[in-house]
């Protein structure tokens, strides 16, 4: 039985450093990992929005397949409806547990975040910025979830 894990939140609320531990702790667990995928739909096939255009897909659906867990996140996934279609494409895929984590939508943290990273890593890009503002109104978390607090960028 695969097992997905869908990890969703805000860019700067702590997707990536989430799939960093959780990927530790259940290899740690002896579980068959896939390699995470932290930007899903990153180079999708003419830059679409739909996650059927995932240029991981085909790979994903095999580790799946597998028996493996797989860890995916995406900002994308903050809209309720990407989330849906991204739950389409693999309905086929028998027994599948599929699991939700939601970072919370606290945009002015992660605002915070994205700058202290880039102060501390010399980057000026102010596209995280601009994703971050852009999906923050979108993001829908589903009643009936535990949501996570963003973590605070510097607090280790």
């Amino acid at each position: 039985m695969g097992h997905l894990i869908v990890v969703v939140g805000l860019p700067g609320s702590g997707k990536s450093r989430f799939i960093v531990s959780e990927t530790d702790r259940l290899r740690n667990a002896g579980e068959l990992m896939a390699q995470p995928i932290h930007d899903y739909m990153h180079q999708s096939i003419g830059n679409s929005p739909d996650p059927r255009n995932s240029s991981y897909l085909e790979q994903l659906r095999a580790d799946l397949a597998a028996g493996k867990t797989c860890l995916v996140a995406d900002i994308a996934f903050t809209e309720s409806r990407t989330r849906r279609a991204l739950l389409g494409t693999l309905h086929d895929i028998p027994a599948l547990l599929v699991d939700w984590v939601f970072f919370a939508n606290d945009l002015e943290q992660c605002l915070r975040n994205i700058r202290w990273h880039q102060a501390k890593y010399g980057k000026n890009d102010s596209s995280r910025e601009d994703a971050a503002r852009r999906f923050s109104p979108l993001y829908e978390i589903p009643t009936g979830f535990t949501v996570l607090p963003v973590g605070i960028a510097g607090a280790e």
